[in-house]
C-alpha cells in the first residue's frame, strides 16, 4: 500500500483528534473513526493483514481527514459531535482533545493516542451489551433466539456474524507486530478494553510488551473487576508508569448482579479491594438503566467511603430500546435523579444521565411489554430476578400498576 499524503487542519472547529492524531481499532479488528462512530469502519483493511501504518495512511483516511478540512462531516460524525455542539454541549471530540493534549490541536498527524477492543472474550453477559463485545452473550444467543421468537434466519446470521474466527485478531501474534511496528515514543495515550482484557491470554506480559515499545503512553485498562490477579501479574504491571484502572460496576450488590449478569458481588468485592489497593482504581465506571438506577446512588456513596480520591463516571444507556430511561415512568426514578443533581459536580458525565433521566415518560403499551419480555428473559436464565430486589418496578414493568 503506497502511503498517501495526509492533509490536516489545526482549525479547532474543523479538527478532529480521531482521524489525525488517535487511531482506533474495534473487536473484530477494523478500524474505526473511533469509538462512538462505527458508521465509518474501513473494513477493507484487517490489523491483521495490514500494519496500522498502513491503515492510518490509506486512501480512506486520507478521504475521511480531507473531508474536514475543507468543512465538511464525515458520515457519523454530525450526529456524534458536531450536532451536539451546535446546541452547546461539549462534544466527544472536545473533551478527548482535551484529555490529550489539554485542547491544542496538534500539527501533525503522528499516532499520538491508540483504542484498542481486544476481541469479544468475557466471562459476563451484561443486559445491556451484545455478542460483539461477550462471547459470554453468544453462548445466549439460541437461548434468546427462542425466547424473542427470532426467525431461524436471524440466528443463524447472528451465529456467523459474532462467531469467535471474527474476533479473535488479538490471539494472531502478526496483528500485534502490525500494530507495534506502528507506534514509538510518541504515544501519549493507550487504551484497552475488550471483552475482558483480564481474560485474555498472557495479557499483562502484552501490555508490558506495549509500554516498552511506548513508553511515554499513560495505559488505561477498562476491567468489569471480576478477577483476582495474580502475584507475578500484579508485579509486571506495577513497574509499568502511569498505568490506570477503570473499573465498571453498574449497581449496588443484587442491582450489580442482575445488570452484569454472572457476576457475584462479594466475590467481585474482593476484586475492588485488590485492584484499588494496587493501582488506585482511578476511574468508576456506572452505567445506569431502568432496572439499575434506583440502586445506584447506594454505590456511589459506598465507593467514595471506600475508595477515596477515586473519580466516579456515569453514563446511560442510549443504544438499548428496552431498558431507555424514558420507558419507566418518573416516580421510579425520581430519588436517583434528585441524588444526581445534588452530587453533579462531583460525578463525571452525570449531565448527559440527568438528560436522559428527564426524558417524558413515553406511555406506550408496547414498550412496556418489550420491557418485560425482556426482564423476563434475565429472570428465567439469571441467577436473581428484578422482583428480588426490587419488587415495586418489577410490578409496574409486569402489570403497568404504579405503586
Amino acid at each position: 500500500m503506497i502511503p498517501h499524503k495526509i492533509p490536516n487542519t489545526t482549525d479547532p472547529d474543523k479538527y478532529c483528534i480521531f482521524t489525525s492524531n488517535y487511531s482506533f481499532i474495534d473487536n473484530d479488528g477494523y478500524v474505526a473513526l473511533c469509538c462512538k462512530n462505527l458508521k465509518n469502519k474501513i473494513t477493507k483493511y484487517n490489523i491483521k493483514d495490514y500494519k496500522l501504518s498502513e491503515i492510518w495512511n490509506s486512501p480512506e483516511m486520507h478521504s475521511v481527514r480531507q473531508e474536514l478540512a475543507n468543512g465538511g462531516e464525515p458520515i457519523g460524525c454530525g450526529q456524534k459531535c458536531f450536532d451536539p455542539e451546535r446546541n452547546g454541549i461539549r462534544s466527544f471530540r472536545q473533551k478527548t482533545l482535551g484529555m490529550i493534549n489539554r485542547g491544542v490541536p496538534f500539527e501533525d498527524t503522528k499516532i499520538r493516542a491508540l483504542d484498542l477492543r481486544l476481541g469479544n472474550i468475557c466471562n459476563l453477559a451484561c443486559i445491556m451489551c451484545f455478542a460483539g463485545n461477550s462471547n459470554r452473550i453468544y453462548q445466549h444467543l439460541p437461548k434468546m433466539a427462542e425466547h424473542f421468537n427470532w426467525p431461524e434466519e436471524r440466528l443463524n446470521k447472528q451465529l456467523d456474524k459474532f462467531h469467535r474466527r471474527h474476533y479473535d485478531w488479538s490471539d494472531d501474534p502478526q496483528a500485534w507486530e502490525n500494530i507495534l511496528s506502528s507506534i514509538d515514543s510518541n504515544l501519549r495515550h493507550l487504551y484497552l478494553a475488550g471483552g475482558e482484557p483480564f481474560y485474555l491470554k498472557n495479557f499483562p506480559s502484552t501490555v508490558e510488551r506495549i509500554w516498552k515499545t511506548a513508553p511515554n503512553a499513560k495505559i488505561a485498562i477498562n476491567t468489569n473487576g471480576t478477577r483476582l490477579l495474580r502475584d507475578k501479574d500484579i508485579q509486571k504491571l506495577k513497574q509499568i508508569q502511569g498505568i490506570m484502572i477503570r473499573l465498571s460496576v453498574d449497581g449496588w450488590g443484587p442491582a450489580e448482579e442482575y445488570t452484569r449478569q454472572d457476576t457475584v458481588w462479594e466475590e467481585k468485592l474482593a476484586v475492588m479491594d485488590q485492584y484499588y489497593k494496587t493501582f488506585g482504581v482511578q476511574v468508576w465506571d456506572i452505567t445506569a438503566n431502568p432496572l439499575s438506577v434506583r440502586h445506584i446512588p447506594k454505590l456511589i456513596d459506598f465507593v467514595s467511603e471506600r475508595y477515596p480520591n477515586s473519580k466516579i463516571q456515569v453514563r446511560p444507556v442510549i443504544n438499548k430500546y428496552e431498558i431507555m430511561m424514558e420507558n419507566i415512568p418518573a416516580e421510579y426514578k425520581q430519588e436517583s435523579l434528585d441524588y444526581f443533581i445534588k452530587h453533579r459536580d462531583k460525578l463525571e458525565g452525570i449531565d448527559h444521565v440527568i438528560h436522559e433521566m428527564q426524558k417524558p415518560h413515553i406511555d406506550d403499551e408496547n414498550r412496556r411489554k418489550s420491557m418485560k419480555r425482556f426482564v423476563n428473559y434475565y429472570d428465567k436464565h439469571g441467577a436473581l430476578t428484578l422482583e428480588s430486589f426490587d419488587p415495586e418496578l418489577a410490578e409496574w414493568i409486569n402489570t403497568g400498576n404504579s405503586k
